[in-house]
């Protein structure tokens, strides 16, 4: 039988436990070669890109297809999102960035995962959640973070999470209520083109496990960082 670690260490007052072998909350699409002749009819042409995950939250594989815009000059992207019934879901046209990351994790009560959204230039980045509405294919902006890593090799050391450091979100299960470890008590200060919404007073901290690829980026002091709910930091920063 495979020994199955833990870890534990205290970082501002916070008891963190990490299994070593434990499921990821936070999932990413694998990227997959099309040969589903169902999916090839819905797209009628050839997907650049086809990618496979859970969005519905029904525990079956559904698809995200990239095809070719009539805006593709203009650096225009366009997605189905198609679920395991070969329904096309929602229609996506998007920018082309130079930063595109995105993974799923349920933090609410309803059943199709949120997306936690890594989408921006080398002028800036933005980090949101959004919560998915798959009656009428929009996804609904809950809010901008700034998130942190947690290095899990380095006792209490905490680094700026750049997408691709970022390996899983901080979360567990309290009483059926999925708790997110974070902070609304610091002075963290972006620079660079990003997005904070006029209703938005705080960028919350998100944390995260992973590794630091730049280690000496200095960031702003967080005073207090404590288990919240998706909802309750919601009520917290968006006003």
């Amino acid at each position: 039988m495979k020994k199955i670690e833990f870890i534990y260490f205290t970082i501002f007052g916070v008891l963190l436990t990490l299994n070593s072998f434990g499921q990821e909350n936070m999932l990413r699409p694998d990227t997959i070669k099309c040969e589903d002749a169902k999916i090839k009819s819905i797209t009628i042409v050839e997907p650049i890109l086809t990618l496979t995950i859970d969005f519905t939250g029904d525990n079956k594989l559904d698809f995200i297809c990239r095809i070719e815009s009539d805006n593709k000059d203009k650096g225009e992207i366009k997605e189905l999102w198609i679920n395991h019934d070969y329904k096309i879901i929602k229609t996506i046209y998007r920018w082309a960035p130079d930063y595109d990351y995105y993974w799923f994790v349920n933090l609410d009560s309803d059943p199709e995962p949120e997306i936690c959204s890594i989408f921006g230039y080398s002028d800036g980045i933005n980090y949101a959640f959004y919560d998915q509405n798959l009656k009428n294919g929009i996804d609904n902006l809950i809010f901008y973070f700034n998130p942190i890593i947690i290095d899990t090799t380095q006792e209490k050391q905490i680094y700026w999470g750049y997408p691709w450091d970022i390996k899983d979100i901080k979360i567990k299960n309290e009483s059926g209520t999925v708790k997110i470890l974070s902070s609304i008590d610091h002075d963290i200060k972006r620079n660079g083109e990003i997005e904070q919404p006029s209703n938005q007073s705080i960028l919350p901290v998100i944390c995260f496990t992973g590794k630091s690829s730049q280690p000496n980026v200095k960031i702003g002091e967080i005073r207090k960082i404590t288990w919240m709910s998706i909802d309750e930091l919601k009520n917290e920063v968006v006003h």
